[in-house]
């Protein structure tokens, strides 16, 4: 990556979060050092039904990429262990499918706040949400290993009172209790939108049910090859910062991004607990907590986490035409967040990138991020010119970045492999963007009568 000026460099910060969406590409400063840049990304890609599942679609490309990065990296960055081993690939699954849980989450809190808990993007949102939470539940299922009941001696498991209120958070099924503790988290959102501080009061005493009760079971899933209280603390950290998201979006103070950050990276970190329990009780092939493996699964939260967050700034700027669209206070949150994100990522590239290749990174990394609200920008008012103009940028930064990989790898990253990733994640995040657009339209706003 060509480096710019120090001058256009803080022009391009500025643009992100002052924020004057698509001023600053900087493409001028741009060049492909690998290969002349593909054709740009087509804007007839697929669109997709609606903006949540087009979430889900611009999600799936992450792994993939992260898969190639990590791997790729892991030599040059001195990690030890593999990232391909059996028990790294559970890793990287559990914490994909909780990073999209918990930011999918967010999307629901947003349209609660937006456009009323009944409204059809709300639906839309939830019923997202639902399916990351079919393919957990699938996951678990799939990886359990609960020890016998020995002879004589109750099961591990706890059991409930099917006449308690909280019955269902407590369930010995996980898919009953992973499905109860969402309703709990979105009844909160509700109250806090709502300003009812006895229901939130009962939706955070409800979470703390389920944590307790939910730390158990999965410990007696995992053969008991995991700390029952370790996991139960990473679900404390993660429903905590969930309702400081709730509270924080409901009121706009600009801090829920950020909150819904925390959330995701607390359930990354319970990713690697389980994975590293259910692992062992698999007998799996490879170590979920070696370097390797854990450069990977850190790089598939923070690139998932950079798909969802994309999505909450044009989310943002949509349902807030009025208050400034995508230059408003409520995009502006998410473009910080953005940002912070595009950060850690740099940072996780380990001793692969040194502090001057990380903040080149950040520099391009900040450039394709102002494209891709550029994009959003233009899609609003169907400006054909517009989108075209970005989807060029997007074309030539994913050659640029295919570049940068390689060197910093020492060409044990695949331009060609890196390159044709980024094209799939720009179809899936563009298409995902017109989605939002179309449910979005300028006209819209809050709306509490489910229409």
């Amino acid at each position: 990556m060509q480096r710019p000026s120090r001058a256009v460099a803080g022009a391009v910060l500025a643009t992100m979060l002052t924020v004057v969406a698509g001023c600053g590409s900087g493409s001028s400063t741009r060049t492909g050092a690998a290969a002349a840049a593909p054709s740009p990304t087509s804007s007839a890609a697929a669109d997709v039904g609606d903006p949540f599942s087009g979430a889900r679609a611009a999600d799936a490309t992450m792994p993939p990429l992260a898969d190639l990065l990590g791997t790729g990296l892991a030599k040059s960055a001195g990690w030890s262990g593999n990232a391909a081993s059996a028990a790294a690939d559970l890793r990287a699954k559990l914490t994909f499918l909780f990073t999209e849980h918990t930011q999918l989450l967010g999307m629901v809190f947003a349209a609660i706040d937006t456009k009323g808990p009944s409204n059809s993007v709300t639906k839309a949102a939830q019923a997202a949400l639902d399916a990351n939470s079919a393919a957990v539940i699938a996951e678990i299922a799939e990886i359990s290993h609960p020890v016998a009941a020995k002879k004589g001696k109750a099961t591990a498991t706890p059991t409930a009172d099917p006449n308690s209120d909280t019955a269902d958070l407590t369930s010995g099924n996980f898919a009953t209790a992973w499905k109860a503790h969402n309703t709990e988290l979105v009844n909160y959102a509700v109250a806090a939108k709502d300003k009812v501080d006895s229901d939130t009061s009962d939706a955070k005493r409800n979470l703390g049910v389920w944590r307790q009760s939910a730390a158990s079971n999965l410990k007696a899933a995992a053969g008991n090859k995991l700390r029952s209280t370790d996991v139960r603390d990473g679900f404390e950290k993660y429903t905590n910062a969930l309702t400081d998201a709730a509270d924080s979006l409901a009121k706009q103070d600009g801090k829920g991004y950020d909150a819904l950050r925390t959330a995701a990276g607390a359930l990354s970190d319970t990713a690697g607990l389980l994975a590293d329990g259910f692992a062992k009780a698999g007998k799996l092939s490879g170590d979920s907590t070696d370097d390797a493996s854990t450069g990977r699964a850190r790089l598939t939260y923070l690139l998932t986490e950079h798909a969802d967050l994309v999505t909450d700034v044009a989310y943002a700027g949509y349902a807030a035409a009025a208050d400034g669209g995508m230059t408003g206070a409520a995009a502006n949150a998410a473009k910080a967040s953005l940002d912070a994100n595009g950060k850690d990522l740099s940072a996780a590239f380990g001793n692969a990138a040194n502090a001057a290749n990380q903040a080149l990174f950040v520099e391009d990394w900040r450039r394709h991020i102002i494209d891709l609200v550029g994009y959003a920008t233009a899609t609003q008012p169907a400006n054909s010119a517009g989108q075209a103009k970005y989807l060029g940028e997007l074309g030539t930064y994913r050659t640029t970045a295919a570049s940068f990989f390689a060197s910093i790898s020492g060409n044990q990253v695949d331009t060609t492999k890196v390159a044709a990733a980024f094209a799939t994640q720009f179809a899936a995040l563009t298409a995902d963007i017109r989605a939002l657009a179309a449910a979005l339209p300028p006209s819209s706003g809050s709306d509490d009568n489910g229409s």
